[in-house]
């Protein structure tokens, strides 16, 4: 294949599967807390919590849910047990990600001013329109794409003016994050009756799951751009050594022709919130 040729087909691959790349550094969905803990004492004249004291674990049925913004910028946790419906969001300031450390004058989080962290909890729909307020982050670590692993702080919440306070502490312990790992091989097979071709290589994950595969096949045929969608719905995966895979791609007009073609394959887990790419020239022979 002349370069030119190879040059303008990288060009049209990328163009048409742009969407798919953007979708690998999408913010995590929320996720659910598998251990987690959150307890709440609220001084009497405290809107919020209303002077209660209030005590959330999963490990006693109560539901925690946890969303991350772009960036690592805020975590907000939601809670739904036997004591009732909080939220509560914890941001760095504009532009930084959430990390150990103490964040005074924190102010909620819709109306907080350029340098100030944000601060907001909501009890069964109790909230505060200003706050006056200070967390402290004792630990904190995030997986790929938003992923929550693990979170410590405390926080101490004064709501619109008030001097009652509302204290918190949470905890939240996730398992590792899912590790993908794919490779194309550079070596593929075209029939020379259908114009299928043949792509192959392998997969693997740190936790058993299943995965789906998609993508695009593009090759210069006589000058015209032809192309194949590359899609396997279920690909079961056990943690451990890789796994081979290998599937047809074929075009609806022009087939694959023997040369140079470029494979941009994608290898996601069911959910979508764990993916990984690659792009590879794989070089088509006749069998």
């Amino acid at each position: 294949m002349r370069s030119r040729d190879v040059v303008r087909l990288v060009a049209v691959v990328s163009a048409a599967l742009v969407i798919g790349s953007t979708a690998a550094v999408t913010p995590a969905a929320a996720q659910p807390v598998e251990n987690g803990t959150a307890t709440f004492v609220s001084e009497p004249g405290d809107w919020v919590g209303l002077g209660g004291s209030y005590s959330f674990d999963t490990a006693t049925g109560d539901d925690l849910t946890v969303t991350t913004s772009s960036g690592d910028n805020s975590v907000r946790l939601q809670i739904f047990g036997f004591a009732g419906f909080w939220t509560v969001t914890l941001a760095a300031p504009v532009g930084q990600s959430l990390a150990p450390g103490v964040y005074p004058g924190a102010q909620h989080v819709a109306f907080r001013q350029p340098g100030a962290a944000g601060l907001e909890v909501t009890a069964d729909g109790r909230g505060c329109s200003q706050v006056d307020s200070t967390f402290t982050v004792d630990a904190v670590t995030f997986g790929p794409n938003g992923y929550l692993q693990t979170l410590d702080a405390s926080l101490e919440q004064y709501c619109d003016g008030a001097l009652a306070a509302l204290r918190g502490d949470l905890h939240i312990a996730n398992p590792a994050p899912l590790q993908l790992d794919l490779t194309v091989n550079p070596d593929g097979i075209v029939s020379p009756v259908s114009g299928e071709a043949i792509i192959s290589g392998t997969y693997s994950c740190s936790q058993n799951t299943t995965l789906r595969m998609s993508g695009r096949l593009a090759q210069v045929v006589k000058r015209e751009i032809v192309s194949g969608m590359i899609s396997i719905f279920e690909l079961p995966c056990t943690a451990g050594a890789p796994i081979p895979w290998s599937t047809y791609v074929s075009t609806s007009g022009t087939p694959f022709d023997k040369g140079d073609a470029e494979a941009l394959v994608f290898l996601r887990n069911a959910d979508g919130t764990v993916m990984i790419e690659r792009r590879v020239i794989v070089r088509l022979a006749k069998r």
